[in-house]
């Protein structure tokens, strides 16, 4: 009985549009899709500001989403990486900036990723 009902709340919360939008695992999935998309701008030579945008603000949402501190160091790791991309996409490509992009995206993306998995496993947990 106790198992049904925890797979029930699970169900729930997976199938519930508004709640899983809002957890820190999807905002933190959701900007790692956006680094890879900016990259791709960028080697494309199309316009970066509003992907950046979109990342800048899922990172503030991680931020209020996040409450530990392993967290918030990584939160803040991520705050150093998109201010340093900010600075670098400001400017105009060439092979380095290229390769730095890269790098600063793909530590985005890890980044990202690893809160993903860090909440859905407290996710996990919090319904066990």
């Amino acid at each position: 009985m106790k198992k049904s009902l925890k797979t029930l709340l699970f169900s729930l919360l997976l199938g519930s549009g508004t709640l899983l939008a809002q957890s820190p695992a999807s905002l933190a999935q959701n900007e790692a899709r956006l680094s890879r998309q900016l990259f791709d701008d960028y080697l494309a030579k199309r316009p970066t500001i509003d992907t950046l945008k979109r990342i800048k603000a899922l990172q503030q949402k991680l931020h209020t989403a996040s409450h530990d501190a392993e967290s918030a160091n990584m939160l803040h790791y991520l705050d150093l990486c998109i201010a340093r991309l900010e600075s670098v996409l400001r400017q105009h490509p060439t092979p380095s900036r290229i390769e730095k992009v890269g790098d600063l995206t793909h530590q985005i993306l890890e980044g990202s990723r690893y809160l993903a998995q860090r909440s859905q496993k407290a996710m996990t947990v919090a319904i066990r």
